[in-house]
């Protein structure tokens, strides 16, 4: 039994909206206007499903999907399966192809299990088909306990890790059980045209991760300033209450001296953390706690690997958790 494009989009999570087309849906995790601020090679990262997932309940035997793949920004094309919040396993391509049809998940018998599909987070695809056994029951899985959208660069990505629900949004939001718009983007800066395209979807929850490109393509500390207070604002006045949390970048484990402007990364995160100071419902989470500076967590000189994954994930849960526990208690 083959579901309509309308039941797959209606199952779509961590996305801004779902565009359907004659081949099948594509799945977009940020609005138009803001996937428009990027070109050439940070666009086709925008244009990836980083934690974008296909939640459903069914009582099928087998499900089937068919992918098509766009260019990647990385070449990791796996996908991976949550089954009832727990079990969990990897299928599809190991490496590039136009299309990809294969099982995401087979049982002996006919019970009924929540499924969580996460696409691709290094690579656009559109959903091409969602089948399921003939006479199955196939419908919406329980509701999460509440959206996060996760502002970023490539760590919020999830660059480069090995599989789409190993990047450290993904870990932390299968541990609170929250859905994520991953606004992440590989080689993204704080820019000001971003408090022009807050998402709006109602968001219980909202982190910001940038500093690390702005220091390396020489953004004056004034401009990361007022870029910072602008989005912060912005954010405010569209979701007033809501919980902030503003993360400093993470260390490197290779050393780095000074920018073209005479700056440090130190002067970057020390920027931002003043900005941060005497905002209500805004924190601030430092990146030197979050990775060690140690080569074990990275698998560049730059990016976490799944190892640094883990440990941005564990380190920062604690903070999201005391923001969020009068939602989940609720």
């Amino acid at each position: 039994m083959n579901l309509t494009m309308e039941q797959i989009a209606s199952f779509a999570t961590g996305v801004d909206h779902v565009e359907i087309r004659q081949t099948g849906c594509v799945l977009h995790r940020m609005p138009a206007a803001m996937e428009a601020l990027y070109t050439n090679d940070q666009g086709v990262r925008a244009g990836c499903t980083s934690g974008v997932r296909l939640r459903f309940a069914s009582d099928s035997r087998w499900i089937k999907i068919t992918l098509q793949y766009g260019e990647p920004a990385r070449w990791y094309f796996l996908c991976a399966v949550v089954v009832d919040g727990a079990a969990s396993q990897a299928f599809g391509p190991v490496g590039h192809q136009k299309t990809w049809q294969g099982m995401v998940f087979t049982q002996e018998l006919n019970m009924r299990r929540v499924y969580d599909i996460w696409l691709p987070h290094l690579c656009p695809v559109e959903v091409m088909g969602l089948e399921v056994e003939d006479g199955s029951v196939v419908e919406a899985a329980p509701a999460l306990a509440f959206r996060w959208l996760a502002y970023g660069d490539s760590i919020t990505q999830g660059m480069n890790a090995s599989l789409p629900l190993f990047t450290w949004p993904a870990r932390a939001a299968q541990a609170l059980s929250a859905g994520v718009v991953n606004l992440g983007v590989g080689g993204a800066t704080l820019r000001a045209e971003l408090a022009q395209s807050v998402p709006d979807i109602g968001p219980q929850l909202v982190t910001i991760s940038y500093g690390a490109n702005d220091y390396v393509v020489n953004v004056p500390l004034a401009d990361l300033r007022a870029n910072a207070v602008a989005l912060l604002d912005a954010l405010r006045r569209r979701y007033p209450g809501v919980p902030v949390v503003v993360t400093t970048p993470v260390p490197l484990f290779k050393p780095v001296g000074l920018n073209q402007l005479g700056l440090s990364l130190d002067d970057y995160r020390q920027a931002l953390e003043s900005v941060v100071a005497g905002r209500p419902d805004v924190h601030l989470v430092r990146g030197t706690d979050l990775v060690p500076a140690d080569h074990y967590y990275f698998n560049d000189w730059t990016h976490p690997n799944d190892q640094g994954m883990v440990s941005y994930s564990e380190n920062i849960l604690p903070h999201l958790k005391k923001l969020v526990q009068p939602l989940k208690g609720a």
